[in-house]
């Protein structure tokens, strides 16, 4: 399959973070850490819960480009596991259907909650972390243990492949089904908008407050749409 790939080296960053002195274009070139693959093996699925999808969009996330461009901690190198394919703001339709997933069936159209928290890591139980049994995987303590290698969310693991390629993989835990009614061109927005969306749930403004929105890009005007949708009629300041 085709695919976007990341391999991180010492070597490679510190030759691409001299280069990109004389030109940005060293952080796509041959030495940087990204590489295109036009045969590279397709993901298998990892258990009987999981299924393979198709890409159809994939979005291009800050968090991506901070780590193409070097920029992303190295504090979080441990939650991330390479080579990895990068993309997590994906749309796609199911391929392949393990024997014990429920609720999903091949040709259907989803999106998914990238998190990969315990359940998705086969921890259950005792296992499992105070966080996710509050339901609050995003922020899950085991993001490096379980039975899948290391990483924060899907396209930041190695072994889930991510949406900048033809195929990755998910565990059912993570499949949302997109409506007949909603267009590839507007699902692939699920992932970041519900992150917009969250914030201002979080904030819970009142109605006429003014509001202070930091930065205008797809985050800032995801959050000022959240706050409009949710019947903010105050100013906001971007």
């Amino acid at each position: 399959m085709r695919a976007v790939v990341a391999n991180f080296s010492l070597t490679r960053a510190a030759i691409t973070l001299i280069l990109s002195k004389i030109s940005k274009s060293a952080f796509y070139g041959p030495f940087s850490i990204l590489s295109y693959h036009a045969d590279y093996p397709e993901p298998k699925l990892l258990s009987e819960e999981w299924v393979k999808v198709k890409t159809s969009l994939c979005g291009i996330c800050g968090s991506d480009l901070r780590l193409i461009m070097l920029e992303e901690s190295f504090y979080l190198y441990p939650l991330t596991s390479f080579p990895l394919i990068l993309g997590h703001e994906v749309v796609g339709r199911v391929e392949e259907v393990g024997k014990k997933v429920d609720g999903i069936e091949e040709g259907e159209r989803v999106v998914i909650d990238n998190v990969l928290p315990c359940k998705v890591r086969g921890l259950e139980g005792e296992e499992e972390c105070p966080s996710c049994k509050e339901g609050r995987y995003s922020i899950c303590y085991n993001f490096d243990r379980g039975a899948i290698s290391p990483g924060i969310f899907t396209g930041f693991c190695r072994d889930t492949g991510g949406g900048w390629s033809d195929y990755f993989v998910a565990h059912e835990h993570q499949l949302i089904k997109v409506p007949e009614n909603l267009s590839d061109e507007k699902a692939v927005f699920a992932e970041p908008f519900a992150v917009c969306l969250h914030a201002v749930l979080k904030a819970h403004p009142k109605e006429e407050d003014v509001v202070a929105i930091i930065g205008c890009g797809m985050m800032g005007i995801g959050i000022a749409a959240a706050l409009r949708a949710l019947g903010s009629k105050g100013k906001l300041w971007a």
